[in-house]
């Protein structure tokens, strides 16, 4: 009985224990979280749409705070219809001397009284709701004007990052690639296969890829510092960015022509502005208008007779309300000077909103034309990147074989890396031209 039960625990045992080399898998529960190693948890996703939104919410109160700022600020001198409320006092003495010498008099007096006054109406007062108007919309297109400028600064952060993380990715995958060959190279000399000019050339361009990728890797933490500093990230994985798309819905130029005119923020900004000077010149207009004011007070007064050697007190409380009406006859500056000022204020900012559209719309129309050019030319780069990757591993290949010395795959190896730094500056360019331009045309980026 007990030699079989040691059978069986001997059995056991060698069912339930891994072998060495056997890794233990462990169930997820059971790992620690800082020794997970899922992409989830090692990197952080982060697409363009997502980081032009975080961006924004980082800058959205500085942006709220400047609309209010704005509306406020061309709101204070309109605030004119609220009531005054204030108190005031007097002290004073002096005398006061008739005619008659003997009916001179001494006196001191003193006083407070509180007041409260209200103006009703001037020739703004049918105005004010329309300039308030305006203002509120013009402090809103600058809120969009200031959000545009944002996301501009931050679609070139993002794509800086974006592709300088690919290319530094495809430099290191070829300088893998041409450490295989500068060695079957150097295996080919050593051989006699091939020429001591051929080593000198292959380690010429590997040396010049190990500095490609030490420029790159510069250039990518630069970008990925300035994109970490942007939207404040204390994160310290790397970001795994998403291909760009952007499109622009738009075929035709008499479409993006019409659209910047009706869209444009700039263009709307300019026309409000020119809405406040017309409304200005209409307020000049109306100097003639009575201003009607409400006024009322409650005071208390003390004052005392010293004449002679005779010493009389008064005490007084007394109020008032009243009303003001003013009707102006003439006035220089309300007549004429207010007036002409208004009529060319209007005139310079008629030609501002004419010289802003010819500016919107040279920009879009030359935008527009670029992307359709883009279009074509990354077709046409990919194309020679493919096939300049393709005569690349030709080479490559008679290379290995000794077929060709290795001068000629080191122009062709050159070849293909300008191609595809061309490529990638092409894409970048458009993706950038569509942003803006859909910007130009009103297109909301980010909500």
């Amino acid at each position: 009985m007990s030699k079989y039960l040691l059978f069986l625990l001997l059995i056991s045992n060698l069912i339930a224990k891994p072998e060495l080399n056997e890794p233990k898998i462990l169930q997820d529960y059971e790992i620690p979280y800082k020794f997970k190693n899922t992409n989830q948890e090692k990197y952080d996703v982060l697409s363009l749409d997502n980081y032009l939104k975080t961006l924004y919410l980082e800058s959205k109160n500085n942006l709220d705070y400047k609309e209010k700022s704005d509306y406020l600020a061309n709101s204070i001198n309109r605030d004119k219809y609220n009531f005054n409320v204030y108190i005031d006092g007097y002290l004073r003495t002096g005398k006061k001397i008739s005619d008659d010498v003997t009916n001179s008099v001494v006196y001191s007096e003193k006083g407070v009284a509180f007041h409260i006054d209200k103006l009703l109406f001037d020739r703004e007062y049918f105005l004010t709701s329309k300039y308030n108007v305006l203002y509120q919309r013009l402090a809103n297109i600058n809120k969009i004007n200031k959000k545009n400028a944002i996301i501009i600064a931050g679609i070139s952060t993002y794509m800086n990052l974006y592709f300088a993380k690919q290319n530094l990715k495809i430099l290191k995958k070829m300088l893998k690639s041409q450490q295989i060959v500068f060695d079957n190279v150097k295996k080919g000399v050593e051989k006699g296969k091939l020429s001591k000019l051929d080593f000198i050339v292959a380690k010429s361009d590997l040396l010049k890829l190990k500095n490609s990728i030490i420029l790159a890797q510069e250039i990518y933490l630069k970008n990925d510092y300035i994109l970490r500093q942007s939207i404040n990230s204390h994160s310290k994985k790397p970001f795994i960015l998403q291909p760009v798309d952007v499109n622009l819905n738009i075929s035709s130029i008499y479409e993006v022509q019409k659209k910047i005119i009706v869209n444009n923020a700039d263009i709307a900004a300019s026309s409000n502005l020119l809405k406040i000077k017309k409304l200005e010149l209409l307020s000049a207009k109306t100097r003639f208008f009575p201003q009607l004011s409400y006024y009322s007070y409650i005071g208390y007064a003390s004052s005392i007779d010293k004449t002679f050697s005779y010493k009389s007190n008064l005490n007084s409380q007394n109020w008032e309300v009243g009303l003001t009406l003013l009707i102006p006859l003439y006035n220089r500056n309300d007549i004429t000077l207010k007036t002409q000022k208004a009529k060319y204020d209007i005139l310079l900012q008629q030609n501002a909103l004419i010289e802003k559209q010819k500016t919107n719309l040279i920009k879009a129309t030359n935008m527009f034309h670029s992307i359709k050019s883009l279009k074509s030319q990354i077709e046409i780069a990919k194309t020679q990147f493919e096939l300049s990757q393709e005569k690349l591993n030709i080479y490559k290949k008679q290379l290995l074989v000794g077929i060709i010395p290795y001068d000629k795959y080191s122009i062709v190896l050159n070849q293909y890396l300008t191609n595809l730094k061309n490529l990638q500056n092409l894409k970048q360019k458009k993706v950038i031209n569509v942003v803006l331009l859909n910007i130009l045309l009103g297109t909301k980026i980010v909500e």
